[in-house]
């Protein structure tokens, strides 16, 4: 097999899952808590308020979905104990760079729908100040990274422990340590 139709496999594969489609709801819903219950830019701008905002609440409630969904996408497998049968047929090394390769690729269409959904809504909410080019760069800037990233962490922990607990406790550590008082104002920490 090549690698192109291990990909093409993989991603109709995981496309009829559940598990997949309920992650997609999920980062594609959590912008909507930016809206009123978290807000870490504050509101001092209604860029803020209806741009802002909720990007980086969909930023870290598509991370969290998306962390779920590697690692149980990394288990499977283990889970239904088919290790020893998919590793005779395809290399372990390459199905975990086919699978992470598909994770990011369903982040990149998630961020892409995420980001058409709540377009209209914004560009209404900013009225004349609205400006394509920063709606863009936001979700470029915050919204795709973080969900990428995630995918990639998630992956990697997942590949070096071979263990979900102990991938949950390291993520959760990440997490804590993204929105703890000491990395306000370092995006790249944040």
């Amino acid at each position: 097999m090549t690698v192109w139709r291990d990909l093409r496999v993989e991603w109709m594969r995981l496309f009829r899952s559940k598990g997949t489609w309920l992650a997609l709801l999920a980062a594609s819903a959590a912008p909507l808590v930016g809206y009123g219950l978290y807000q870490p830019a504050g509101g001092g701008t209604t860029a803020a308020l209806v741009l802002l905002n909720p990007m980086l609440a969909g930023a870290l409630g598509g991370a969290l979905a998306f962390a779920v969904l590697t690692l149980s996408e990394m288990n499977r497998v283990k889970k239904g104990r088919m290790g020893p049968l998919t590793d005779s047929v395809v290399s372990p090394l390459r199905m975990a760079v086919v699978r992470t390769v598909v994770l990011m690729l369903t982040a990149v269409v998630s961020s892409l729908v995420t980001s058409l959904l709540y377009l209209p809504y914004t560009w209404y909410r900013l009225g004349e100040t609205f400006q394509g080019k920063e709606y863009v760069q936001v979700a470029l800037l915050f919204l795709l990274p973080f969900l990428e990233m995630t995918v990639l962490a998630a992956a990697a922990f997942y590949q070096i422990f071979q263990r979900v607990d102990v991938c949950v406790l390291l993520l959760l550590a990440l997490l804590l340590v993204g929105l703890g008082p000491w990395s306000q104002g370092t995006y790249l920490l944040y």
